[in-house]
């Protein structure tokens, strides 16, 4: 996975989630709304739901828990950086 399609993905979800509160959504379906491939987004909403952005509820489904977007950049490939969006 390129650092630039996770950067992507990261925004593009967060921007869905903003635009429409109360959205749920699977990871898969996550994945069709924003066009993003199945391993990126995969990663980019397990980074979410570790920033807080996210939150995975009983269904499987996330839902976007009122915080402001995050930045989420990676430093090597096992190590994140998490920060305010600006």
């Amino acid at each position: 996975m390129s650092r630039t399609n996770f950067e992507r993905a990261v925004v593009a979800i967060q921007a869905e989630f903003v635009e429409m509160p109360g959205l749920r959504l699977t990871v898969h379906q996550v994945g069709r709304l924003c066009e993003i491939p199945g391993d990126v987004c995969q990663t980019a909403v397990g980074a979410l739901v570790a920033t807080g952005f996210l939150s995975e509820i009983r269904d499987g489904s996330y839902v976007w828990r009122g915080k402001p977007p995050v930045r989420v950049t990676p430093l090597d490939p096992l190590t994140w950086a998490v920060a305010p969006d600006a």
